[in-house]
């Protein structure tokens, strides 16, 4: 009798049979766009975290770079300063072999009026050997200065970083 209903009712079951199919077909189909959704979120989610991480490595990198500009524009005015500093020194390097020079001329005039051609001959090489080493003493603490000068520039606008260690 079972089998006589169901064979009446072929339709209605077969019907049922779709419906179940489908119902089952659109939860897979749903459950499936669901988790492309998911998949979709999880990739931007990504991206904006691996955006995150080159946009705070540039902001590092930017940092230490205005870092190093400020400390070149930090040596460069010290060099400065110290360059006007070593300038006057030389003015008054200058200006002292200048006083020298004029004080070597009198001992030269003083010691022509001298009797003795010996002790007058020995002045002025004297005085034309000192006249010389002011002179060069000079040039030499000019030179010496200038050279400490950038040696300190140099020394202040090195990065940190990758400063080599001194050596004593």
């Amino acid at each position: 009798m079972n089998i006589a209903l169901a064979i009446k009712n072929w339709k209605f079951i077969v019907m049922a049979a779709l419906a179940i199919a489908l119902a089952f077909s659109v939860t897979s189909c749903a459950s499936k766009s669901h988790q492309i959704d998911l998949l979709e979120s999880q990739k931007t989610l990504a991206e904006t975290q691996r955006d995150l991480v080159a946009s705070q490595h540039a902001n590092e990198v930017h940092e230490v770079e205005q870092a190093w500009s400020q400390d070149l524009l930090e040596s460069e005015r010290n060099a400065n300063k110290n360059l006007q500093v070593a300038l006057a020194a030389a003015s008054d390097s200058a200006l002292a072999v200048d006083r020298l020079s004029k004080q070597v001329s009198d001992t030269n005039k003083r010691l022509s009026s001298g009797t003795d051609e010996a002790v007058i001959e020995y002045g002025k090489t004297c005085n034309f050997v000192l006249q010389t080493m002011a002179e060069r003493g000079g040039a030499i603490a000019a030179a010496a200065d200038g050279h400490a000068i950038d040696a300190e520039r140099l020394d202040q606008a090195w990065p940190q970083q990758v400063k080599p260690d001194k050596q004593s």
